[in-house]
């Protein structure tokens, strides 16, 4: 009797004993919790470049530098957490004269703080940029000619420039270029004038007929 209880109880304690894990399972546990972990963790966006500091509106441009901090608040704006963190960022990003600016209304004992990294920026706007460039833009645009033995892809980076600063309607830049290229290309495409009815179309035909002619003079010098 005895003999069948021991019996018995040992059946009873292999029963609830547990079995060890299967090594396949336990891997797929672990790495499961793994993921979850790392998918608890904050993804963050590429960080893009730091702008050159501004220090005096010249190199960089205050225009320039601007486009710069405005796109790194937009492409990172996942590593800003509030409005402080973006302030604290674009004040590093300043130093010498441009710091000088900004530094007595940054300051926390300021009766007139920030309370943007945007007011920031328009601040220094009232400082760098001339409230008269639209106006001079357009002096410079009216007063612009292709010069003799420019190359157009040249000059046309100059008249987009000043088109672009000057506000010019995109309606204007057609005629407007046409009337500002040497009578030699002008002749030319004077033909032909009516049909080129885009700016891109007139432009593309100038670079073509530019290169062309020059391609021509460097052939009649090396005959010569």
């Amino acid at each position: 009797m005895l003999e069948q209880i021991l019996v018995q109880l040992t059946a009873l304690t292999a029963a609830q004993t547990p079995l060890p894990q299967d090594p396949v399972h336990s891997v797929e546990r672990d790495a499961s919790i793994s993921t979850d972990t790392q998918d608890r963790i904050p993804r963050y966006s590429k960080k893009q470049p730091d702008p050159q500091p501004l220090s005096d509106g010249v190199d960089p441009t205050f225009e320039s530098w601007k486009l710069q901090i405005q796109g790194k608040f937009r492409v990172n704006a996942d590593h800003f957490e509030d409005e402080e963190a973006k302030m604290f960022y674009l004040f590093n990003r300043t130093t010498g004269d441009a710091q000088k600016h900004l530094q007595p209304r940054y300051d926390d004992n300021s009766q007139t703080r920030f309370v943007s990294a945007t007011e920031m920026v328009q601040h220094l706007a009232t400082i760098y940029v001339n409230p008269n460039k639209v106006r001079d833009a357009k002096y410079d645009y009216n007063r612009l000619m292709m010069r003799t033995g420019q190359t157009f892809a040249e000059f046309q980076t100059q008249f987009l420039h000043l088109a672009g600063e000057a506000q010019i309607p995109m309606e204007s830049l057609r005629l407007d270029l046409y009337d500002k290229l040497t009578t030699p290309l002008q002749e030319k495409l004077a033909v032909n004038l009516r049909t080129l009815d885009t700016f891109a179309e007139l432009s593309a035909s100038c670079l073509s007929l530019d290169t062309e002619l020059r391609r021509i003079a460097a052939w009649l010098d090396w005959q010569k």
